[in-house]
């Protein structure tokens, strides 16, 4: 079968199925560190950027695309090819990478909230 459009005779085309070994968990067990540690610490960061703000190299790039802050971390350069795998926040409309980003809402807005 196809992986796109129409097969022969117009039937439509099924997805490949992806085959994973039994057992296999991928990288579970480091979102799961990963995610342990955030809960850990997210009040203390949150107090300490409560309290002396955002580390410069953040501040200067916060809330624009990621492709503003690709040009502005290689001086000006124009990048000929430009990603923005940023995320929008649903309530401030500004864009954030991932890790700012929970359920469309920035760690701004939800502090506020």
């Amino acid at each position: 079968a196809r992986d796109r459009g129409r097969g022969s005779g117009g039937a439509a085309a099924v997805a490949p199925a992806l085959c994973v070994p039994p057992g296999f968990e991928g990288g579970r067990a480091e979102d799961a560190v990963f995610r342990r540690v955030a809960e850990e610490y997210e009040v203390e960061m949150r107090q300490v950027l409560a309290k002396e703000g955002w580390p410069a190299h953040i501040l200067e790039r916060r809330g624009q695309d990621s492709s503003q802050a690709i040009d502005h971390a290689v001086h000006g350069t124009n990048l000929a090819e430009k990603t923005d795998s940023n995320k929008s926040c649903k309530l401030c409309s500004r864009r954030f990478s991932a890790f700012w980003v929970n359920r469309g809402v920035c760690h701004e807005c939800e502090e506020a909230l």
